[in-house]
């Protein structure tokens, strides 16, 4: 007896190799869900992760997970993108975290609502991952955004004020809300080493914020001066006797640079 075909799962704005830790960390949790269901249904996943070439850092692996990059020229071609995701079981949609909004411009936006439409188009179950929904400022990508959620087979918000943009443009889509991928990270547990040398705590330092306390922009509207925040919290650390590593939240080069300047 032969064993079952594979069944394909594509995760469409994940990536194998970002400079963002953050859109690594929603892919290695989001491979790790899906495969744990998938297998519970007795199917034997395999995976294509889809995204624009974004990174230069260590490329996640696994024998049973393909690449595809996405770019205008095959995002047009009929054996590009049409033809890759032609190939495929399902679709789940991250959205690179919060990219399904206006805010990053009209490019990045086109190329999130046309994949997703042309996933639908080839008769492929969308699911939108847990994400950040929005912000969409102008009526025309309200709408759009509308409906590739009208279309989807389900949406998942993955914080409340996301919850209330899905529900308020599409109200009668499949919408629900669920913790952030992330916090079900594998990792290998640590335990058996307390005790045995000092405490090692890593703090996220973010460039992109530390830069905006010290030139005291606040465009985020934080409550409180982050560089300040992380710099005692890094002295109370020490204090305890702790061992403290700073882990940038973006590893890219030019990101590394960045943020060494900042903390």
């Amino acid at each position: 007896m032969g064993r079952d075909p594979p069944f394909r799962i594509a995760l469409l704005w994940h990536s194998l190799s970002s400079g963002n830790l953050g859109v690594g960390a929603l892919t290695l949790a989001n491979l790790a869900l899906a495969s744990d269901v998938a297998r519970s249904m007795g199917l034997s996943p395999q995976f294509l992760v889809m995204s624009m070439r974004d990174g230069d850092a260590p490329r996640i692996g696994g024998a049973d997970i393909d690449s595809f990059t996405i770019d205008s020229r095959r995002l047009v071609q009929p054996g590009g993108f049409w033809k890759a995701v032609g190939g495929v079981d399902c679709v789940l949609d991250i959205g690179a975290g919060d990219s399904f909004a206006d805010i990053y411009g009209p490019k990045r936006f086109a190329f999130l609502w046309l994949t997703k439409m042309m996933a639908l188009a080839r008769g492929k179950p969308l699911l939108l991952s847990p994400q950040t929904i929005g912000p969409f400022t102008k009526p025309i990508y309200r709408f759009l955004g509308a409906w590739a959620m009208r279309l989807s087979a389900g949406v998942v918000a993955r914080d409340d004020m996301s919850l209330d943009m899905a529900t308020a443009m599409a109200p009668r889509s499949r919408i629900t809300r669920a913790v952030d991928v992330a916090f079900v990270l594998p990792y290998e547990s640590q335990r058996a080493r307390a005790g045995q040398e000092k405490l090692r705590v890593g703090v996220n330092a973010s460039g992109l914020l530390f830069h905006e306390a010290e030139t005291g922009r606040n465009r985020f509207w934080l409550g409180y001066d982050y560089a300040a925040f992380t710099r005692r919290l890094i002295t109370a650390l020490l204090a305890r006797g702790a061992e403290v590593h700073l882990v940038p939240h973006a590893t890219s080069k030019s990101c590394l640079l960045y943020t060494s300047r900042c903390v």
